[in-house]
């Protein structure tokens, strides 16, 4: 929003195009991932390799490596830094309900907005609280 407030509709449009490059150039094979609303993401991502047990540390360095390559994402002549926040749920560790995932993405993803350290938030449902990678 601060974007668009400052510098209009054209650089939000820059902005979310320099995201989703991140978001493509970082995705593997197999994995989906498009624009669900203005501004926001979405990326499904299979991260088992047929082994549950070590799923949900591949998704926690899969998100910090995420969120480091987002961190360094900016506007084009040095306008300034686009600050991006980034929620994920693992399945079927939290949940294997889609809308029960979705939705404890979406609580991660507005910790991690509101968050001064952390930009990226996986939803720890075991623990009934967000964890931050």
């Amino acid at each position: 929003e601060l974007i668009r407030l400052n510098y209009g509709e054209e650089i939000v449009a820059e902005a979310e195009r320099k995201v989703a490059e991140i978001l493509v150039e970082n995705r593997n094979e197999g994995d989906i991932c498009g624009i669900f609303r203005e501004g926001e993401f979405v990326l499904f991502a299979d991260h088992t390799n047929f082994d549950l047990v070590r799923a949900y540390g591949n998704v926690r360095a899969y998100v910090k490596e995420l969120n480091d390559k987002l961190k360094e994402c900016c506007l084009d002549d040095d306008r300034g830094y686009i600050k991006c926040a980034v929620g994920a749920s693992v399945y079927p560790e939290t949940s294997d309900d889609y809308d029960e995932l979705y939705e404890m993405a979406e609580k991660a993803c507005e910790k991690a907005e509101h968050s001064e350290d952390a930009r990226a938030v996986i939803y720890d449902k075991k623990e009934e609280e967000v964890s931050r990678s």
